[in-house]
């Protein structure tokens, strides 16, 4: 008998059952997109759509090795699945739900470069719009932007170097299960492998290829400052002079000198772990500086990526870097033991403490 998760009434609980009852877990479904021959899906936690082990993602993250996949079957049995796609394969991630503009976006995008032939379908809300369309394009193809934003809202790009889709063996935070919608529209158990997919056209590969007429504007961002008072982090705006500790003050230096291509997520990764750190052990105008940082961020990644994905993007990489520290063993972790009043608000906020 095996410890795992069914689906209820009530969210998942743990619950015994044999393995062959298993509705979908990493440690079962992974070989199965191996066998498709995708190069690498990565383990997310149970029910979760981040984070993925670091150094797998991004333009410069490495290709999971045979050592790597065995250690992860092991490490996130319950796993969700992350597909990182290859140079040959490109995701339109479509939200229609809510609020989202998804489907009239998608209008707009079939208006201006015809129509998609039908493919194969990754999403959690089986019988609506909503999901990642996945098709093949040529490698020597770049494309550097992530969302479509000049054509409207909801259909953003998964690509090799940005973003990842959770995909089939997953279960989403509300708890639908991920399912594989293949070209007929019906529900499939069986993994695509890229080969399968239908070739993106000509016309939509211009498209993404392209890049808008002008960059996108990023908004001025008002935060509150160490002692209060309201600051204004804007583009092209500099560090406050002669406030900063030389520790914060190294962190941004550094990082703001090294956001230029092809360094970017790489640089805001390493920054937001140390400013984390700090904001941590409660170093003076941490907070500050991570708003300062963001500001730069998405200065440098708008034109490429629109402020939106920009956005996401350094939130999630903040994120991720709670999510490390707080894995840490109490002995490196020294703020575990202080008091609640020496996380900064906007920590605070962050870790759920309202």
């Amino acid at each position: 008998m095996a410890t795992h998760f069914e689906m209820n009434a009530e969210p998942w609980t743990l619950r015994n059952y044999d393995e062959a009852d298993l509705p979908g877990l990493y440690a079962r479904d992974a070989p199965r997109y191996l066998d498709a021959r995708w190069q690498s899906v990565l383990p997310l936690p149970h029910g979760q759509k981040s984070y993925p082990p670091r150094g797998f993602t991004g333009g410069d993250g490495r290709w999971p090795t045979p050592a790597d996949f065995d250690e992860w079957r092991r490490s996130h049995k319950w796993g969700n699945l992350a597909l990182r796609p290859p140079r040959s394969v490109v995701g339109l991630d479509r939200d229609a739900y809510g609020d989202r503009q998804g489907d009239a976006t998608w209008m707009k995008l079939v208006a201006a470069a015809g129509n998609l032939e039908s493919t194969w379908i990754s999403t959690s809300r089986p019988g609506t719009t909503s999901g990642i369309s996945w098709y093949q394009i040529p490698e020597a193809l770049v494309i550097t932007r992530g969302d479509l934003a000049d054509h409207g809202d909801g259909v953003e790009i998964i690509r090799f170097g940005h973003r990842y889709g959770v995909v089939p063996g997953s279960i989403h935070p509300e708890g639908r299960p991920y399912v594989w919608v293949g070209p007929d529209g019906r529900a499939r158990d069986d993994v695509p492998s890229p080969g399968d997919l239908p070739f993106l056209p000509s016309a939509w590969c211009n498209l993404l290829e392209s890049r808008p007429e002008r960059p996108r504007q990023v908004r001025p961002r008002k935060v509150r400052g160490e002692r209060g008072e309201v600051l204004l982090f804007a583009p092209g705006s500099s560090m406050p002079s002669g406030q900063w500790p030389k520790e914060i003050r190294q962190v941004v230096e550094v990082a703001t000198a090294n956001l230029v291509e092809g360094r970017r997520h790489t640089t805001a990764v390493s920054a937001v772990a140390s400013l984390s750190n700090h904001q941590c052990l409660g170093v003076p105008f941490a907070t500050e500086a991570l708003e300062y940082l963001r500001v730069k961020f998405v200065e440098a990644m708008a034109y490429d990526l629109g402020t939106q994905a920009a956005l996401h993007d350094f939130e999630e990489i903040v994120h991720w870097a709670d999510f490390e520290t707080d894995r840490r063993p109490p002995e490196a972790r020294p703020w575990a033991q202080r008091s609640t009043s020496r996380f900064t608000p906007v920590r605070a906020r962050r870790r759920g403490h309202r």
